[in-house]
């Protein structure tokens, strides 16, 4: 597998040679990042590029006020709320919060749009981020969905046992290449994990007293 990973990175960059040897004015040459605004810089009328990238950046800004506004309700709702009970009836208090968790979420996203900038591939490097922190996730829809008998205090300490299991395998792959497996695997892995433990852990915990009737 590794083998023939480093052979297609060897034609990639053969690839890439070849493109700016054709075109030295060709800088970009990250195709699976950058072949379709190539395409549009490249090959479209001048009006039709400006009329596209309108349209993008306009859904962009869209999609990334909805995800902000999104997190910013849920961070206010679900944590403000909870650790604050007593300021939670204070609505004025809950807008300023929301605001300031709308600021940092931004900042979040601006830190994490400059770290994946350094990665040799925009789409892989999304992949493997969603490899490592969805199949935790997608284990506790399973659990919630096919075992009904499962408990939540069972299923968010699988979903944390899961994702710590896929954090200490992903990490283990880079520092020994040898035995890194496909980051697509972690994927089942995560999921599996996570309703293995919950399973387990619902078995194991002690479950609650029954009220007195």
């Amino acid at each position: 597998m590794l083998a023939a990973q480093k052979a297609a990175d060897a034609v990639r960059k053969e690839a890439r040679n070849a493109l700016q040897t054709a075109d030295p004015t060709t800088k970009k040459t990250k195709d699976s990042d950058y072949v379709f605004i190539n395409f549009i810089l490249t090959q479209l009328p001048h009006g039709v590029i400006g009329l596209l990238l309108a349209v993008m950046f306009a859904s962009a800004l869209s999609s990334k006020a909805g995800e902000l506004n999104a997190l910013a309700t849920t961070s206010t709702i679900d944590l403000w709320r909870t650790f604050r009970p007593l300021a939670a009836h204070d609505e004025a208090r809950n807008v300023r919060v929301a605001k300031t968790f709308t600021a940092v979420w931004g900042l979040f996203a601006i830190g994490f749009a400059l770290f994946v900038s350094f990665a040799e591939n925009l789409i892989e490097a999304l992949n493997i981020v969603a490899s490592i922190f969805y199949p935790a996730l997608l284990g506790v829809f399973v659990v919630a969905f096919f075992l009904k008998h499962v408990k939540g205090t069972a299923v968010f300490w699988a979903a944390v046992a899961a994702q710590t299991v896929v954090i200490v395998i992903f990490f283990l792959g880079k520092a020994y290449p040898a035995r890194e497996i496909g980051y697509l695997w972690l994927n089942p892995i995560g999921c599996f994990a996570c309703v293995l433990f919950a399973v387990v852990l619902q078995a194991v915990l002690p479950r609650p007293a029954e009220p007195a009737s």
